[in-house]
């Protein structure tokens, strides 16, 4: 306070985010730098064709922007062309499971593994979560990983968030909100 509320996304950033503060500054220099190099990379890898390297051209400002931010979502731009990439190993399941228990929107992609009926990616998407769930148990305790139910029922839209602006709570899903976590 007062330019900083409660951490709204799930534990395991807290966990990622820890060896950051600890670092103090020039760890989170390194941080964003790295960041944007995955972006980099990502964006040097999609745009192989014209109507590719129009796309990135269109989406280029919100591209920078995450580059520069140093966002955990930044993570997720490479982790969604993976995503896309090998949707037909059932192994992106544990992306999946990871990607959610980082941040709750990449569990929307179950619904397209149970939709395929692709139970061994399903299966897959426990084990990662599991496993990233045990990661944020041991990296931030068994208290303040439960502590987050709390957190997402009581905390209160952002201002510039849709259900802030509509009045409509209901779409306030504490799944992703700009600026959350970094």
């Amino acid at each position: 306070p007062p330019f900083f509320g409660p951490l709204l996304s799930p534990r395991l950033i807290a966990v990622v985010f820890r060896p950051i503060a600890l670092g103090g500054l020039p760890a989170m220099w390194i941080w964003a730098a790295a960041l944007g190099l995955i972006i980099a990379i990502t964006v040097w890898h999609l745009a192989t064709t014209p109507a590719a390297a129009a796309v990135v051209f269109l989406l280029g400002i919100g591209l920078g922007l995450a580059a520069l931010i140093g966002n955990i979502s930044d993570l997720f731009i490479p982790g969604y062309v993976l995503l896309w990439r090998f949707r037909a190993h059932p192994q992106v399941g544990a992306l999946i499971g990871v990607m959610g228990v980082a941040k709750l929107i990449p569990f929307v992609f179950v619904g397209y593994l149970v939709s395929r009926r692709d139970f061994k990616a399903l299966g897959w998407c426990v084990i990662g979560a599991a496993l990233a769930l045990a990661v944020t148990v041991i990296g931030a305790g068994l208290d303040n990983t439960l502590s987050y139910i709390g957190v997402a029922r009581d905390a209160v839209p952002q201002p510039s968030s849709l259900p802030y602006l509509t009045g409509l709570r209901w779409l306030d899903l504490r799944m992703t909100s700009i600026g959350d976590d970094g």
